[in-house]
């Protein structure tokens, strides 16, 4: 029998307390017990009314977090420092989170041979408090935001992709002046690591030789529960069900019939897990399955090692590609609708997503969760030390996974990570 523990954080993220996570964990066994479904996290909250007050602090939030991403999107550094209230340590740590990740998608730019358009920020806010703590000028927000970014090649062609973080936001402000982020925690799409600067293989700029077809042409799969996979059907439920980027359906929410693992080891595996299973036609077995009513799903669904594993070693998907960018290059190149990436940090698996799409040039666009990903390109946000895992599905028709014995899930603790 294998061993289900709680996944450790995902690399770039934010871990919830023990406390919190505690009081998640008792809230979803006290509704179980009551035969109710688990708790939803964050993205899946709908918007209540604010106050006029509420209001102000979320347009001045918006208009933070637009000038940020247009100060990243044009590469004028001097934009970002007013932005910040660097007198405090978390203020000074986000606005160098900021730099950061404006050097790194301008390298990314060049590297690709594109440039930004302008970026769109939209934004929830299921929690407000004001005068948290002794400072009566400091506002902590609970956001959800959403972001769509355009890039644009030299010949004119434009793709846009969409991204959805949870921010736990501080602002402060002296007397009436204007409100500055004192402290901003979220999980960055666009820098996921910063250990070692610059995109993931610079200079790369190919277009895919011969793209597999569109999306659109997949025909879906016939036949029962053990019939081939549905590449197309994988793809829809990706792209309904991918979260608060902008681009996914639903609402821009998850799938409210599962558990939400976003801050309890990330949500990505379940997502891939999801789309491979409910869109795609994969079966479940007593190795690979979730639970509906207790929002628990099993290693090999909910955590990104065991379920390459379990796919490789039922013979459900082969590994066409492993290694840096430039060594998965052409595999990435090649995949098709419905086939997934694995991205390893330091030896460890830390995050999976499932091919979507492809822009104007045949580059490879993505789907994910944890931090919710619509059409994005593959690669954007890895740096040069990440490494990468191509996953060609082949089905349950060539080889179906054997059955084994009943399940045994996984509490309130989900897997980008390794085990």
């Amino acid at each position: 029998m294998p061993r289900y523990g709680r996944a450790p954080k995902l690399a770039g993220s934010r871990r919830v307390s023990r406390s919190r996570a505690a009081v998640v964990m008792a809230v979803a066994i006290a509704l179980l017990l009551a035969g109710a479904a688990v708790p939803r996290m964050i993205r899946a909250r709908p918007p209540t009314p604010l106050t006029p007050e509420e209001q102000a602090v979320k347009e001045a939030l918006r208009g933070l977090l637009r000038r940020e991403d247009l100060a990243a999107a044009s590469g004028d550094r001097a934009a970002l420092p007013p932005l910040f209230d660097t007198a405090v340590a978390d203020g000074a740590a986000a606005l160098a989170h900021a730099q950061d990740r404006l050097a790194f998608v301008q390298a990314w730019a060049k590297a690709r041979g594109v440039r930004w358009a302008p970026p769109h920020v939209s934004l929830r806010t299921p929690r407000i408090r004001f005068g948290a703590g002794p400072n009566p000028n400091l506002v902590r927000i609970t956001a959800v935001v959403s972001e769509a970014w355009t890039y644009v090649y030299a010949d004119g062609a434009r793709q846009t992709f969409g991204i959805g973080r949870e921010h736990d936001v501080e602002l402060t402000r002296v007397g009436g002046g204007p409100w500055r982020i004192a402290a901003d925690a979220f999980t960055d799409p666009l820098d996921q690591d910063t250990r070692i600067p610059g995109p993931a293989s610079p200079g790369l700029q190919g277009t895919a030789p011969n793209p597999p077809a569109p999306v659109a042409s997949l025909a879906p799969a016939g036949g029962g529960a053990r019939g081939p996979y549905d590449r197309a059907g994988a793809v829809r439920y990706a792209d309904t069900y991918c979260g608060a980027a902008p681009g996914c359906g639903n609402g821009g929410r998850p799938n409210p019939a599962f558990y939400d693992y976003n801050g309890e080891g990330g949500d990505c595996t379940n997502f891939v897990s999801q789309a491979l299973h409910f869109g795609g036609r994969l079966p479940e077995t007593g190795t690979w399955a979730f639970d509906r009513r207790s929002g628990e799903g099993t290693d090999a669904w909910a955590k990104a090692p065991a379920l390459v594993g379990y796919l490789t070693r039922t013979g459900l998907a082969r590994i066409t590609a492993r290694g840096s960018a430039e060594q998965v290059w052409s595999a990435v190149a090649a995949a098709a609708p419905g086939d997934l990436i694995a991205y390893v940090e330091r030896g460890a698996i830390v995050h999976m997503a499932i091919v979507t799409a492809r822009d104007p040039h045949g580059y490879t666009l993505v789907d994910s969760h944890t931090a919710d990903r619509y059409h994005v390109p593959w690669d954007i946000g890895w740096d040069r030390s990440a490494r990468f895992i191509v996953l060609h599905v082949i089905g349950a028709e060539q080889r179906a996974a054997k059955p084994s014995a009943a399940p045994a899930f996984v509490g309130a603790a989900g897997g980008c990570g390794s085990a």
